[in-house]
């Protein structure tokens, strides 16, 4: 009897064994996603601190061959970042990671030393690995390339060519030609959302003092000497289709990662946004604090 019993136990004991492991698993999906968040706030601190190099060209026609592009390209060596929290929603696969990094002087992008002195610079990033929120996502980071160009054309100027031809009175031909061409490093991020459509925006500002170093001219600007811009990204290009999927994973026990719920808005959504509170370094996005 006692054999019996022993070998009931025995036999519970391995199944739950065999059946734990399987329970506690949920894929990769998750770690993949905390990662690139790491990893995109990572690039963040490196664009705040040592800055991005981005270039933008446009046509503008009135005709199907219009196009607005724009790139950007960065490359340090940097460390001493850390993350004061880190965020997972499982129901949408989403990963926010919050960044910070105290620096003083650094080389910045063209090679120049810049002392920030004792400050903390922050930034938010965040991750999916869920097509279905992957637009909104890429949106973001299009809408902030966005305001970088918008800074650009501000602080340094850009190139416009235009050629127009009129014919028996009628317009035959209308092109506006524009390059924008910058180093630009020091900005934070001041807000960022989607708006009403879907489409998202950030708010970039920079301090006149690094005006004064990138243009090597002192220039004069309101709002408590800062220069600040909005961009905007949209989640789809109109002319195209994007697909869809769904997922989720779940959060380990004992995991340092913070369970969290993200109001982002999914592919082919429109809802309204929820109203954005200016409070200081952590409404997100990058943040100077000394």
């Amino acid at each position: 009897m006692k054999r019996v019993m022993f070998e009931r136990v025995l036999g519970l004991a391995l199944v739950a064994l065999i059946a734990a492991p399987l329970a506690a698993s949920a894929g990769n999906r998750s770690l993949m996603t905390i990662q690139k968040a790491k990893d995109l706030a990572r690039r963040a601190i490196v664009e705040s601190v040592v800055g991005l190099k981005i270039k933008s060209r446009a046509l503008w026609a009135s005709q199907p061959s219009d196009y607005y592009e724009i790139e950007s390209k960065v490359a340090a060596a940097i460390k001493g970042i850390k993350f004061e929290r880190i965020q997972y929603d499982k129901e949408k696969d989403i990963a926010k990671a919050t960044a910070y990094i105290r620096v003083g002087q650094v080389s910045n992008i063209i090679g120049k030393p810049v002392d920030f002195g004792d400050m903390v610079i922050r930034r938010v990033a965040f991750a999916t690995s869920t097509p279905k929120y992957m637009p909104a996502l890429k949106a973001l980071r299009a809408a902030e390339l966005n305001a970088y160009d918008e800074m650009a054309k501000v602080i340094v100027g850009q190139k416009i060519k235009s050629k127009s031809r009129v014919r028996n009175f009628v317009l035959q031909n209308d092109e506006v030609r524009t390059k924008v061409l910058a180093a630009i490093w020091g900005a934070e991020v001041k807000e960022y959302g989607w708006t009403e459509d879907g489409n998202a925006f950030v708010t970039l500002r920079l301090n006149a003092r690094w005006v004064h170093d990138i243009v090597g001219q002192t220039i004069k600007y309101t709002k408590d000497n800062y220069i600040e811009v909005t961009g905007y990204g949209s989640p789809v290009d109109d002319m195209n289709d994007t697909g869809s999927g769904a997922g989720e994973n779940l959060v380990r026990r004992k995991s340092t990662v913070e369970a969290a719920s993200f109001d982002i808005p999914a592919q082919g959504e429109v809802k309204a946004a929820p109203e954005q509170e200016n409070t200081g370094p952590d409404t997100g996005g990058a943040a100077l604090v000394r």
